[in-house]
C-alpha cells in the first residue's frame, strides 16, 4: 500500500506527464508553459460555449420530430388509399401541422416502406431509429479498427466521439431524428466504399443502382469511382454501365407506374427550385454571386452552375492526386471527402458520410507532423513552422467552428469546413511523399 508522500508523488508525476503531453498537443508556442495556459483559456471558452447552447437552445427538442419520416409515412397512407401522394395538399392536409413538404421521392421510396404501412407512428419509427443506430455503431466499428491511435484506445475514443458530436454543429442528432432515408443510406455508402477501395467486393457499384433508384442525387458517388480505379477508362466504362442501369430501371418504373412517376418529375422540378440549397457548390456559388452582386434569373440556372462546378473540381483533384501514393485509409479519407463535395446540393443527413473522416483528422495530422515514430518527421524542413506541425489544430478549430457561430450559422460553412479538410489533407500527401517516397 502507498504511503502520503508516495500518493502525492504519483499524483504530482501524472500531472506534469499530462501538462507535458498536452503542450505537445497545443503546441501554439515552443514554451510549455504558455502552451498550457492556452489550453486552459481555450478549454474554458469551448465548455463555455457547450453549456450556453444547451441553456440557451432547445436543439434537442426542436428535433424529433421526425419530419421526413412522416412525409414517407403519409405518402405511403395516402397511396394505399388511391390518393395521390405527389399532391402537394393532400399530403399537406396529412402531415402534422400541415407541414409544407412535397413528396418528390421517386415511387420506388412508396413500394419500400410498404412493409411499415401498418406500424404506428412510435413503431415506425423505433425500427428506422433503431435500423440508423445500428448502422452507425457498425461504420464506426468498421473505421475505429482501421484508425492509428497509438494502443490509447480509451482516450481515443472519448476525444474521438466528442469530434463527432460536434462536427457539422449536431449533424448526426438532426439527422437521425428527422428519420430520412439519406442517413443509412451515407452509412451504408461509407461501410461498402471501403470494402470497395481495399479490393475486398465491387457491392458500391451496384449500391450506387439503388440508392439511385430512392434518390437520383445519389449518382454523384460515381465520383468515387474516377478516384479508386487506376485507369479513367475504367472509370468511364464502370460510370456508363451504371449509368445506363439507372435509366434502364426508371424507363421499367415508368411503364409500371407512369401516373406516380409524373408526379415524381413535377415535384422534382419544384425541388430545383427550392431556396433551401443545403450546403455544397450550389450554395456556395450562390454565396459568391451575391457577393460580386452578379445575377441569375432562378434557382435552376444556379444549381447547373454549382454541378458545372463539381464536375470541374472532381476532376481537379482527380489529375492533382493520380500520382500521389497513400495507404488504404489515406486512400478512403481522400475519396470519402472528395466524392462528398461532388454532390451539389448536400443536406445535413448526407454529412455523414464524412463526419466520421473529418473527425479522425486531427489524429492523423498529429501523427504525421508530431508523432515520434513518423517515418519521415526528420526529414521535413521547419521552414513551414505554424503550417506543419499545427494542422491538426487548424482542423480541430474547423470542427468546433460551428459552436463559436451558432446563431449565425450558413450553409456553405459546411462547404468551407469540407474544402479546408479535404486540401490541407493533399498537402499533406504531398509532403508525404516528398519525405517518404523520395529517390
Amino acid at each position: 500500500m502507498l504511503t502520503l508522500d508516495q500518493t502525492i508523488l504519483k499524483i504530482k508525476t501524472f500531472f506534469i506527464n499530462f501538462l507535458k503531453q498536452s503542450s505537445a498537443i497545443f503546441n501554439i508556442t515552443s514554451v510549455n508553459i504558455i502552451n498550457n495556459f492556452f489550453l486552459l483559456l481555450f478549454a474554458y471558452m469551448l465548455f463555455t460555449l457547450i453549456f450556453n447552447q444547451i441553456s440557451n437552445s432547445s436543439f434537442i427538442t426542436a428535433h424529433i420530430l421526425s419530419w421526413d419520416a412522416y412525409v414517407y409515412m403519409c405518402g405511403v397512407s395516402l397511396f394505399l388509399n388511391g390518393l395521390d401522394p405527389y399532391d402537394y395538399i393532400v399530403l399537406r392536409d396529412c402531415l402534422p401541422d400541415n407541414w409544407n413538404f412535397y413528396f418528390n421521392m421517386p415511387s420506388t421510396v412508396l413500394y419500400l416502406y410498404l412493409p411499415f404501412a401498418k406500424l404506428t407512428n412510435f413503431q415506425w419509427l423505433f425500427i428506422i431509429n433503431a435500423i440508423n443506430f445500428f448502422l452507425l455503431i457498425s461504420v464506426f466499428s468498421k473505421l475505429i479498427k482501421k484508425f492509428n491511435y497509438n494502443g490509447k484506445i480509451i482516450p481515443f475514443l472519448f476525444v474521438y466521439l466528442f469530434f463527432v458530436f460536434n462536427t457539422f454543429d449536431g449533424a448526426i442528432t438532426v439527422a437521425i431524428y428527422s428519420g430520412n432515408m439519406g442517413l443509412p443510406i451515407a452509412l451504408i455508402a461509407l461501410n461498402l466504399i471501403i470494402d470497395y477501395i481495399e479490393g475486398k467486393n465491387k457491392r458500391f457499384l451496384y449500391f450506387i443502382v439503388i440508392a439511385t433508384l430512392l434518390k437520383p442525387i445519389y449518382i454523384c458517388f460515381c465520383g468515387a469511382i474516377l478516384l479508386k480505379e487506376a485507369r479513367f477508362k475504367d472509370f468511364l466504362l464502370i460510370t456508363l454501365y451504371i449509368i445506363l442501369s439507372v435509366l434502364s430501371l426508371y424507363g421499367l418504373l415508368y411503364l409500371i407506374d407512369p401516373v406516380n412517376f409524373h408526379g415524381f418529375i413535377n415535384n422534382t422540378s419544384y425541388l430545383t427550385n427550392s431556396i433551401d440549397l443545403g450546403f455544397g457548390f450550389i450554395s456556395l456559388s450562390r454565396e459568391i454571386m451575391d457577393y460580386l452582386n452578379l445575377y441569375y434569373e432562378n434557382m435552376s440556372i444556379l444549381s447547373l452552375i454549382g454541378s458545372a462546378l463539381c464536375i470541374v473540381h472532381i476532376f481537379a483533384i482527380f489529375f492533382i492526386t493520380k500520382k500521389l501514393k497513400s495507404s488504404t485509409l489515406e486512400k478512403i479519407i481522400l475519396v470519402a471527402l472528395a466524392t462528398m463535395l461532388f454532390f451539389p446540393r448536400i443536406k445535413v443527413y448526407d454529412s455523414l458520410f464524412v463526419i466520421p473522416i473529418i473527425s479522425y483528422l486531427p489524429f492523423y495530422f498529429y501523427s504525421i507532423f508530431n508523432s515520434e515514430d513518423s517515418a519521415f518527421k526528420s526529414k521535413m524542413s521547419n521552414t513551414v513552422y505554424i503550417l506543419r506541425e499545427r494542422i491538426h489544430l487548424i482542423i480541430l478549430i474547423l470542427i468546433i467552428y460551428p459552436l463559436f457561430i451558432y446563431n449565425r450559422w450558413e450553409p456553405y460553412h459546411f462547404t468551407f469546413i469540407i474544402l479546408i479538410s479535404l486540401y490541407l489533407f493533399i498537402y499533406t500527401l504531398t509532403i508525404k511523399n516528398k519525405s517518404t517516397y523520395k529517390e
